[in-house]
């Protein structure tokens, strides 16, 4: 009966986390041309819209509900480019590349993580974000930001997998 409000929460909640990261790559040198049609970036963002869809629901959307939030939230995203950017990410999810499929893999891990997940603790990647979330506990600690490791080891890996990650797959712009 309330679905339409579980759907709805859902995509305002990942569209203000997405906007976030597309913040965050603007900062970062920018949105560099091919973004929105890059199979590793719509996989990505395809992830964490998954993740937090189901967060944001208690797991409650699933199969065509869980489709129409993603592409949802990739239009409100997206604004006047959203019904292609919609069409590429439509078209990854038929191909289902190994780029696109390890962006998923990447937001999954990062958005996992972030909520407290300990899914991925034996990941090469994720014991070397543990090791390096020591030394930006200290520097955030002189700047008077305080995160928590679970924020530390998900801000190591989104600037390795997507800010990096894009710049290496799209070139800094």
């Amino acid at each position: 009966m309330f679905g339409w409000i579980r759907k709805a929460n859902a995509v305002n909640v990942a569209t203000e986390a997405c906007v976030q990261l597309v913040r965050l790559k603007e900062m970062d040198g920018g949105i560099p041309p091919g973004f929105w049609r890059d199979p590793y970036v719509l996989g990505y963002f395809g992830g964490m819209i998954r993740v937090l869809a189901a967060f944001s629901s208690n797991s409650k959307l699933a199969g065509e509900d869980l489709g129409r939030v993603i592409t949802s939230t990739l239009a409100k995203l997206t604004g006047a480019r959203g019904r292609e950017v919609v069409q590429n990410y439509l078209t990854a999810t038929r191909e289902m590349d190994d780029d696109f499929k390890l962006g998923v893999l990447h937001a999954q891990k990062v958005m996992m993580i972030l909520y407290g997940s300990n899914h991925f603790d034996d990941d090469a990647d994720v014991i070397i974000a543990k090791h390096a979330s020591k030394y930006m506990a200290d520097a955030g600690a002189i700047v008077g930001v305080k995160l928590s490791e679970q924020g530390q080891i998900s801000s190591y890996l989104t600037r390795k997998y997507f800010l990096d990650g894009v710049k290496q797959r799209l070139g800094a712009t």
